[in-house]
């Protein structure tokens, strides 16, 4: 464990399965250069290859240098059922931070995300974290939306939380499309001690 390193999970299936997105290497790029580009510095990227050749590709080819400085570390896994959560926890098992968070393959983060995460979310005080914010069409400005109710799994996806090291929560069992409604009703029922972080943008 790494006190105040973040440890950021990316499964990575660049595949074609029903429902998946167009253009996921393209897209999956570009969440992986959002990570390299935020001004917090103690951090990792968890890639998690869900059996996926094209993942480990772009990995080695691309990010090369981050792969040696362990900025990124790839896992590679054999091909699992689409949005099963043992991927994901797979990924945390060898994360060394001390507080984590997602970042899907298809999307990406704003450049302070992470530091917004550090300056707020004390782990000794907090357990978790939760943010909603949204990209406003007017690239001038960021649009905060304002959720101060208490949090449900309605409101949060997998992009809208953070956790300490140490919670008795897991992504094992957390399967399906919307596995992050299985995780984040862990977070909910188990621990109050959270805070609501504004401002960090993805």
């Amino acid at each position: 464990m790494n006190d105040n390193l973040i440890s950021v999970i990316m499964p990575s299936f660049l595949g074609v399965f029903p429902g998946a997105a167009p253009h996921r290497k393209e897209k999956f790029i570009r969440a992986v250069d959002s990570f390299l580009r935020q001004t917090y510095h103690k951090k990792e990227l968890i890639v998690i290859s869900d059996g996926c050749a094209t993942t480990v590709d772009v990995c080695e080819k691309r990010y090369h240098t981050a792969l040696q400085s362990k900025l990124i570390v790839l896992l590679q896994l054999p091909r699992h059922e689409p949005f099963t959560g043992a991927v994901r926890q797979q990924g945390i098992d060898i994360a060394k931070g001390s507080i984590f968070c997602n970042l899907d393959s298809d999307d990406l983060f704003l450049p302070h995300h992470l530091q917004n995460i550090s300056a707020t979310f004390d782990p000794k005080q907090y357990d978790w974290a939760y943010f909603n914010f949204y990209r406003s069409l007017d690239s001038l400005r960021n649009v905060e939306e304002l959720i101060d109710a208490e949090p449900n799994t309605e409101q949060l996806c997998t992009a809208n939380v953070v956790w300490r090291l140490g919670l008795d929560v897991t992504w094992n069992g957390c399967s399906g499309r919307q596995d992050n409604r299985a995780f984040n009703a862990q977070l909910i029922e188990k621990y109050t001690k959270r805070i609501k972080i504004y401002g960090c943008g993805y």
